[in-house]
């Protein structure tokens, strides 16, 4: 797993070294775009939290 703090239902892209995110969780409707980021595992597991599964 790429981010232990992250949901196991989400997958992961990341490219340009690191600096584009693409998160998607089909178990909570939700997809994440992020470009750069300190702390890309904290913004998926906040972000997933939030947005409980359907």
């Amino acid at each position: 797993m790429v981010w232990p703090q992250a949901p196991s239902t989400g997958r992961c892209a990341r490219g340009n070294g690191g600096n584009h995110l693409l998160w998607v969780d089909p178990a909570r409707d939700l997809t994440l775009v992020s470009r750069w980021g300190a702390d890309v595992e904290a913004l998926v597991a906040a972000v997933s939290e939030a947005v409980r599964p359907c």
